[in-house]
């Protein structure tokens, strides 16, 4: 007999398509140090230099320092190659994380797509 995962297949986890000049980036579910991985080679595959990514946030459950960790690297890499990674989150504790990491600043998060794209 076989059990089904403990979570769900990384790659549910993200979702892409574009907008504009932009691809967004839809997280979904849980975003931690199981799922985190996967997530930072997939946002590495997506940077292009001179790019665009909107990192939504809005579908995710939970997400720790892991899911921060990518963030960081993804803006990194946008930034080294003169692109930009914009995030879009409404959630009060994803916020309250970058708060109290004094990320907030770094990302400056918007609630909405259209709002990120205008960055």
């Amino acid at each position: 007999m076989t059990h089904p995962p403990l979570r769900p297949d990384p790659c549910e986890a993200v979702g892409t398509y574009p907008m504009g000049p932009a691809t967004v980036v839809e997280l979904r579910g849980e975003i931690d140090v199981l799922t985190a991985p996967l997530v930072r080679r997939h946002l590495q595959h997506l940077a292009e230099p001179g790019g665009v990514l909107l990192v939504d946030l809005r579908p995710v459950t939970f997400f720790d320092c892991s899911g921060l960790e990518v963030l960081l690297d993804a803006h990194l890499q946008a930034v080294l190659g003169r692109g930009r990674l914009e995030v879009v989150c409404d959630n009060a504790r994803i916020l309250d994380l970058m708060t109290t990491t004094r990320t907030r600043t770094l990302f400056h998060p918007t609630a909405t797509l259209t709002e990120a794209l205008a960055g």
